[in-house]
């Protein structure tokens, strides 16, 4: 393996220059039917190839693209949405019939009735709390700052990451792995409460959003159709995919309708940015020996 290597990459052709410590101990024959085909840009071009940077996944003795990427521009509501739209040109990686998840473990706590100035709302992770003072009686603005001071705090944001939707905070573990003890309280001069959906006392692994149905995948708008409505609601920004092991970055392009399908896998190497990869997540970081220097 050569100790300096530079790939081309369709948004910026210098992804992987200055990258060194190269290794890609695993090999896998790429499975071409679980990917998805998008009408290329250009006439002649591939309508399945992906560049370096997408990571692979285990699929059985085979191998497939992970299936992951983040809900993107609308939340997911339980019950009513059928539609999850994930980040611009990630939809190509699933196909019918995937089960989409929250794959790192999360809670959603949900703020109703009535508050006011002074109320509290009290989170507790893994023993440690955090609690936010509210400014006024909006929920939807009491869950914005209480998102806000999790993020910022120098415990909580070491092992969770917050997203307001509404009049609710969803936390998902940043490890991807631990399913830590959580408890709410609210202490309000009326009936306002806050608590966790489904009296969870633990961040909750693999939640299930919904099967994607036959034809469900949309590379042009890059929206997948769940065959029945969704059973749980996500926000923007949270990461989602189907429950399988990642084994490794791509260690070049791939054509499925040209290429050879036999392909190595990096587990350990530096890459002067992460914002230029299609995906990362905390999992990724845990597994792989991936090292990000400015460029």
């Amino acid at each position: 393996m050569p100790l300096f290597q530079t790939f081309d990459y369709p948004s910026d052709n210098e992804l992987f220059a200055g990258v060194w410590g190269l290794r890609a101990p695993i090999h896998r024959t790429l499975d071409a039917t679980k990917v998805t085909a998008k009408t290329p840009v250009n006439s002649g071009e591939s309508s399945k190839s992906f560049a370096p940077g997408y990571f692979g996944a285990a699929s059985g003795s085979l191998a497939r693209l992970l299936p992951r990427s983040k809900v993107a521009t609308t939340a997911v509501t339980a019950s009513s949405s059928t539609v999850v739209e994930v980040t611009e040109n990630q939809s190509q990686v699933f196909i019918a019939g995937d089960v989409l998840r929250i794959l790192a473990p999360s809670a959603q706590i949900d703020l109703t009735l009535t508050w006011a100035a002074s109320d509290t709302l009290a989170t507790t992770i893994n023993g440690y709390t955090l609690t936010t003072t509210a400014a006024g009686s909006d929920t939807g603005a009491i869950a914005t700052l209480h998102t806000t001071e999790i993020n910022v705090d120098p415990v909580l944001s070491k092992l969770i990451t917050a997203i307001a939707s509404g009049d609710s905070v969803f936390v998902y573990a940043k490890d991807f792995i631990s399913q830590y003890a959580i408890a709410v309280t609210a202490t309000t001069a009326g009936d306002g409460t806050g608590a966790v959906t489904d009296s969870a006392t633990n961040l909750i692994a693999m939640r299930t959003i919904g099967t994607i149905a036959s034809s469900g995948v949309n590379t042009d708008t890059d929206q997948l159709t769940l065959s029945s409505t969704a059973t749980i609601s996500v926000p923007i920004g949270m990461p989602i995919g189907v429950d399988a092991m990642p084994i490794g970055m791509l260690s070049r392009s791939i054509d499925f309708e040209n290429d050879e399908l036999q392909m190595g896998f990096y587990t350990a190497c530096s890459i002067k940015s992460v914002s230029i990869l299609p995906y990362w997540d905390g999992e990724l970081d845990r597994l792989f020996d991936f090292d990000f220097v400015a460029a």
